[in-house]
């Protein structure tokens, strides 16, 4: 208990800058998810690019035609999201989807079930994961940059809602 007394103070503040970055998301979707689909697009193109090189080290082995066509088809898919951002957006937030449903059914299922402190936060934002997920299923198209901005906007607010509430009730403890 000691060491949870100790951790009250990180476990706020990675709360509150979940929250606060969740806040800037949803005043800038359009941004936020230009950003999200940049980084992801610019990632893709550098690990195809040094898998390429690498795969070049395994000329004359039954590894090198895999290799090969691993970095080429992360090579490209990065510079198709890079050049045009809305396609990829639209395969992310099918992609998206299955994340939050997934991981907010997790979340509830192992907040109600093993009911710590705080769990029913923890249930809640797991609920808004899996209802978040559901939507980006059923609604998507014309608009999915800016549900990627949203949806990670409000997915960092959810999921800050819980360190918050769980580090002021170990301090409360702590008392």
């Amino acid at each position: 208990m000691a060491a949870q007394k100790r951790a009250w103070p990180w476990l706020v503040t990675v709360g509150v800058l979940l929250v606060l970055t969740g806040v800037a998301a949803l005043g800038a979707e359009l941004v936020a998810g230009m950003l999200t689909m940049f980084i992801i697009g610019w990632l893709l193109a550098i690990g195809g690019a040094v898998e390429l090189i690498q795969s070049f080290s395994l000329r004359g082995t039954t590894n090198f035609a895999p290799a090969l066509l691993g970095g080429l088809i992360s090579f490209f898919a990065g510079v198709v999201i890079i050049i045009r951002p809305g396609i990829g957006a639209e395969a992310l937030v099918v992609l998206l989807g299955a994340y939050f449903v997934a991981g907010g059914a997790f979340r509830f299922v192992i907040a109600i079930t093993q009911k710590q402190d705080e769990w029913g936060w923890a249930a809640f934002a797991g609920f808004v994961d899996l209802a978040l997920g559901l939507v980006l299923w059923n609604d998507f198209m014309g608009h999915s940059v800016a549900i990627i901005g949203l949806f990670v906007g409000l997915t960092l607010i959810f999921r800050g809602i819980p360190w918050i509430m769980t580090g002021v009730a170990i301090r409360r403890l702590a008392r």
